[in-house]
């Protein structure tokens, strides 16, 4: 019978109940508030790798002549303003540049650009794509990337982004 009554009185006392609560829905909420920091950290560095891939492509328009197109052969201080530009972004010397590419492109008709030459190699249309009509346009491509680590590894979502942020921008040269 004492243990019944012993028994009795714990379930019926509700002191530290509102403690409990405040823990179990504090945890949840703790949860959700370190993958809301996280997700905007990797949102945030993302665009920080695009302005960077930005700055590369500008600085390759900058220092190159307009008739100095292929880039990578007729303007040498290209492949050095990029890296510089991309390195002097907010992320520093953390964001690495690929390799400048180039090439003639046109418009298709769905809006999308494709490549329908080298970049040495300027074709005269873009009968390639079905437009005879349309000159092709040549453009550089900078791309910039980033190793993301997670702030708080094992214990957000972070852990299913890529671990490596790519990110490329265009630029028209003529």
């Amino acid at each position: 019978m004492k243990t019944g009554r012993i028994l009795q009185r714990f379930l019926g006392d509700q002191r530290g109940a509102a403690a409990v609560e405040m823990a179990l829905i504090g945890t949840f909420l703790a949860g959700v508030l370190v993958n809301a920091v996280e997700v905007g950290r990797y949102a945030s560095m993302s665009g920080q790798v695009a302005a960077a891939s930005q700055a590369g492509a500008h600085a390759v328009i900058i220092n190159c002549e307009a008739g100095a197109t292929p880039v990578n052969s007729n303007c040498p201080e290209a492949d050095a303003a990029s890296l510089a530009a991309v390195r002097g972004a907010s992320l520093g010397t953390a964001v690495t540049r690929k390799p400048i590419t180039e090439a003639w492109y046109c418009v298709t008709g769905n809006a999308a650009l494709a490549e329908v030459g080298p970049a040495d190699d300027r074709p005269d249309n873009c009968e390639a794509v079905g437009d005879a009509a349309q000159e092709p346009a040549l453009y550089v491509q900078v791309r910039a990337a980033y190793d993301y680590a997670p702030l708080f590894p094992g214990l957000t979502i972070a852990e299913t982004f890529a671990p490596t942020i790519v990110r490329s921008a265009w630029m028209r040269l003529r």
